[in-house]
This record gives C-alpha cells, structure tokens and sequence, in this order.
C-alpha cells in the first residue's frame, strides 16, 4: 500500500526539474512538434535510468563520481545566456533543437532517476511499474511546462522570455551552487 503513494510521488519530484526546464523552453517558443519529441525522450529516460541505476548504478558511482547537478546547471545556464542573447538581438525565432541535443537534455534532466534507482529496490519489490510511473509522470510534466509556457509567452510576450531566463538561471545556479 505505501508503494501506491510513494512512487507516484517520487516520480513527481524527479519530474519538476524537467517541469521548470520546460516552462522555459515554453517561453522562449519552442515548436510543439519538438516538445512532444522532447518530452518523449524525457520520458522515455525516466524509465531507462532507474532500471539502469538499479542493475550498475553502484558500480559506476564507485568508479566515476557524477556531479549530475553541476553538469545540468551548467546546461541551464548555457541555455539562459543563449536566451538572453536572443532576447537582447529581439529575435522571434523558435529554439531549434536537433534530435542530439534533445537527447543529451534527457539524459541530463534523467541523471536523477538513475541514482534513484541505486535504492529503489529498498521501496519496490518492481522496479519496472516504478520505472513506467517515472516515464509516464515525467512526460506529462514536460509536455505541460512546454504548453503552459508557449500559452504564457502567447498573452505577455517578450516579458515571458524574461520569466523563462529567470526560472532557468535560479535553477542553474541553485544546481551548481
């Protein structure tokens, strides 16, 4: 019975940094199409990670410590910056991602369910339900940070590109810090 709640909600807070990344992309008009792409990556390394994490995460983390926080704050900031520079030449452009950028974005907003994965056993005798709970929870997430920002950047414009870089950079620096 308390795997019903506490799964549901562990998947919840591995998915808010994709949430908030999201939201940002949203706001600086990324094309729905790539969103969905995106959020299906997302997804799809939501479930990979702690299967992952679970068969090899010890012994990876034993011979090569991740500082996943710092390496994803540090692609948020690269991301604010590239946001504030579009903002400041007042371009309307769509964030163009390529398939591999999106995809090193899913590994890097996915490094969390891995490490979540080293002690899940400890929670869940399936890992696999827990894992597609992860998929599931984490793709909603993403694909709403992405309309909910395009519907934000739609009513207040450029003043929501503002909001994003903010969100981005506090984000960032709260990983890296």
């Amino acid at each position: 019975m308390q795997e019903i709640i506490t799964i549901p909600l562990i998947a919840i807070a591995l998915s808010m940094d994709t949430f908030s990344f999201s939201l940002s992309l949203g706001t600086a008009n990324i094309d729905i199409k790539k969103g969905f792409i995106l959020s299906f990556l997302i997804g799809l390394m939501h479930f990979i990670m702690p299967l992952l994490g679970t068969k090899i995460g010890k012994i990876v983390l034993k011979i090569l410590p991740l500082e996943h926080n710092f390496f994803l704050g540090v692609i948020f900031l690269v991301l604010a910056f590239k946001m504030i520079y579009d903002l400041y030449i007042e371009q309307e452009d769509k964030i163009s991602l390529n398939v591999l950028g999106m995809f090193i974005i899913s590994i890097s907003v996915s490094f969390d369910a891995f490490t979540t994965g080293i002690g899940l056993q400890a929670l869940t005798g399936n890992i696999y339900n827990a894992s597609m709970i992860f998929m599931i929870i984490s793709f909603i997430f993403t694909m709403l940070g992405i309309i909910i920002g395009k519907y934000i950047n739609e009513k207040i414009g450029r003043l929501s590109s503002i909001f994003g870089i903010i969100i981005l950079l506090i984000m960032a620096m709260y990983l890296i810090i």
